[in-house]
């Protein structure tokens, strides 16, 4: 399931109907996030790599808690 992890500007609050809604215009069905995940900052590796391991512990994180699934 594609997920995608988004920063906002520091205080602002993104309107994620908006950027779901954006997502079915500019991207093909496949390569649209079925979730939008609002984080404070990207988790870094030591060699300042994207964790992707530290995004997939937040979405399990997350989904674990089905009150609080991001749209």
């Amino acid at each position: 399931m594609p997920v995608s992890f988004i920063v906002p500007v520091p205080g602002s609050e993104p309107d994620l109907d908006d950027l779901h809604h954006l997502c079915s215009e500019q991207l093909t069905a496949y390569k649209r996030p079925a979730a939008i995940m609002v984080i404070d900052s990207i988790p870094h590796t030591p060699a300042n790599k994207v964790d992707r391991k530290a995004l997939h512990a937040l979405w399990a994180d997350a989904v674990s808690r089905p009150s609080d699934i991001p749209s």
